[in-house]
């Protein structure tokens, strides 16, 4: 089968699950043509490349104007003109299946009027919406959806706006790799954070749990890895405590696994972050066996292995950490299993056998 995916995202971005979608249908042997993030109408770029992965083609259009600030609905609609008669201009048959990021793309039926056309939506594109224009994302959202024919969505929260419109699926990430048994070391004292450093996290937290630190003298380290997105100020502040390290974008692998003790994401109570039920990063944490350490995101999946930091007092959460690292194994194996990418690519490929 050939496979058709647009997406709002460049191919050389950390993987989200619109990069993790593409290498497993490619994996499985089929082909995969993957729209890239979208140029400007100004820019002279390339608009097909090489994705250095075998079966996969990448492909870029151009648009008018970024889409969140497409205020007016007929900014939205010239835009759609624009780059549909871009998209038009691909070689495609009726059999290739359309996988659809962008909440904006309702005009794809007109392109693919005989094609499965399948949306997913894993952000909450309205709560995010500049100077609160929520009224045009949310109405070319419900149309991208109401023509799509199956709609497919991450957390318990999207899927319930999702439905005043449309039937949407829950579709969560999974994990590329099988779950790896962590090595034993009763001397693991690092908090992880593993993804964009900015202002999701919730820094004021950080910055008191460090007052903590310095008064308890409690042995423990913040690692956080990834590429860093915010201010001089807050990164002198926070990099200055010896309980803090930061270090750049790095695999999983190539960190030092033995000293670790849970996977932590210490994010802010955002409208959009609240939606979050598992994001993609978790998958790739726990199948190297490490437990998640969390704030904010009420709808995060509930599980053993799902520690809410302010449950705890900061001495009793590491102590329930070094307590409970190697017990809560068994039942991260199983969660990790049942989220395989096997299990993954039959779920979706399931969606089309009634088409």
């Amino acid at each position: 089968m050939r496979f058709i995916i647009f997406t709002k995202s460049n191919w050389s971005e950390a993987p989200r699950m619109r990069h993790q979608l593409a290498l497993l249908l490619a994996e499985k042997e089929n082909k995969v043509l993957f729209f890239e993030k979208q140029n400007y109408f100004w820019e002279r770029k390339k608009r097909s490349y090489d994705s250095g992965f075998l079966n996969i083609e990448l492909r870029k259009t151009r648009q008018l104007i970024h889409h969140k600030l497409r205020v007016f609905l007929l900014l939205g609609s010239l835009n759609a003109y624009y780059e549909k008669y871009q998209i038009k201009k691909i070689n495609y048959s009726t059999d290739d299946i359309i996988i659809n990021f962008n909440y904006d793309y309702y005009f794809l039926r007109d392109i693919f009027p005989e094609n499965h056309i399948i949306t997913i939506i894993n952000d909450d594109h309205i709560s995010s919406a500049l100077l609160g224009y929520e009224k045009p994302i949310k109405k070319v959202l419900q149309k991208t959806c109401i023509s799509s024919d199956d709609v497919l969505t991450v957390s318990y929260p999207l899927h319930d706006s999702l439905s005043l419109f449309c039937k949407p699926k829950i579709f969560f990430p999974w994990s590329d790799k099988k779950y790896i048994k962590p090595s034993y070391n009763k001397t693991r004292n690092i908090f992880l954070y593993w993804g964009y450093i900015n202002n999701r996290i919730d820094w004021e937290f950080i910055k008191k749990i460090i007052v903590l630190c310095n008064k308890e003298i409690i042995d423990i380290q913040f690692l956080f890895v990834g590429p860093l997105q915010i201010s001089k100020k807050i990164y002198s502040e926070i990099s200055k405590s010896r309980y803090t390290k930061f270090l750049p974008e790095s695999k999983l692998d190539d960190l030092p696994l033995d000293q670790i003790i849970c996977g932590f994401i210490p994010y802010k109570n955002y409208p959009d972050i609240t939606q979050i039920t598992l994001p993609n990063k978790s998958l790739q944490l726990l199948c190297r066996g490490l437990p998640l350490v969390i704030t904010g995101m009420p709808y995060f999946i509930r599980r053993n292995f799902v520690i809410k930091f302010t449950d705890y007092q900061l001495n009793n959460l590491v102590q329930y950490l070094k307590d409970n690292f190697y017990v809560l194994q068994k039942e991260i194996a199983t969660f990790v299993d049942l989220h395989n990418k096997n299990n993954a690519y039959n779920n979706f490929i399931n969606l089309l056998k009634n088409y």
